[in-house]
């Protein structure tokens, strides 16, 4: 698709955005946030409910990849339809790529499950919960440009407040927990894995349900961002290509 190059110091930037972006690139943005939605519940239902999948036999891997697939399906079509914007295109390519990430970090969580104190495995499933966090975190800043896209000053606010939430609630929390194992182990020459389990034992349960919050109010903007969307398309008066209503029925 053909996209207008806007100068980035232009403070008409916003309004001419918009009106370089075609119904059908708006239609394909709504199906991308709606995509995104689904796959975050299914990634994280099959995630924590820790349903596998047996792709030949013998061999097995957890479901998740399910939703990390929708999600990744989500973000190509976003960076395909999106804004010629240097944010959105670096923003989008950066998650495609935590997405790819995180199929690929699939099979560790069920070697780490068969030998937990292998700090290979380990590393590798940390390296999954902070990938997920970045998807997370970047999905709200799609959707807080979204908003910008089309002049929604709450929405946009809302969801840059969703990513501040991201950091605070789950990231930071992370990386701190990693210091402090990271710490123990050295100061007390023993081992990573050993560490992480006592970190891990150490945080109250209130802490763990604070870091589900940004997952919902990750699935809250994308929502968001795909109803803005279909209401910018039906007030435009225009229909699908393939003469469907403007509504999603789900994918």
């Amino acid at each position: 698709m053909d996209y207008t190059e806007v100068p980035s110091g232009e403070n008409n930037d916003m309004r001419s955005n918009v009106n370089a972006i075609t119904p059908a690139q708006i239609l394909c943005l709504a199906k991308g946030f709606s995509r995104i939605f689904w796959g975050v519940l299914l990634m994280v239902g099959l995630f924590l409910s820790q349903a596998g999948l047996e792709v030949f036999h013998g061999i097995r891997i957890p479901a998740y990849v399910l939703g990390a697939g929708l999600i990744g399906w989500g973000l190509w079509l976003l960076q395909s339809a999106g804004p010629a914007r240097r944010s959105w295109q670096r923003h989008t390519r950066l998650a495609l790529g935590l997405a790819f990430l995180i199929i690929y970090f699939a099979p560790f969580i069920t070697w780490w499950q068969a030998m937990p104190y292998e700090n290979l495995f380990l590393i590798n499933v940390l390296g999954l919960l902070l990938t997920g966090m970045g998807i997370l975190l970047l999905v709200n800043l799609l959707a807080a440009e979204t908003f910008g896209l089309f002049e929604e000053r709450g929405g946009r606010v809302e969801s840059q407040v969703f990513a501040f939430g991201v950091v605070i609630l789950m990231i930071a929390p992370f990386l701190i927990g990693l210091l402090f194992a990271l710490v123990a182990s050295m100061r007390y020459n023993a081992p990573f894995a050993e560490e992480i389990w006592l970190t891990i034992n150490r945080i109250p349960i209130w802490l763990y349900v604070a870091t589900t919050l940004p997952c919902s109010l990750t699935m809250v903007a994308a929502w968001k961002a795909k109803t803005i969307c279909y209401q910018r398309l039906w007030n435009s008066g225009a229909k699908p290509d393939d003469g469907r209503q403007t509504t999603d029925d789900g994918f």
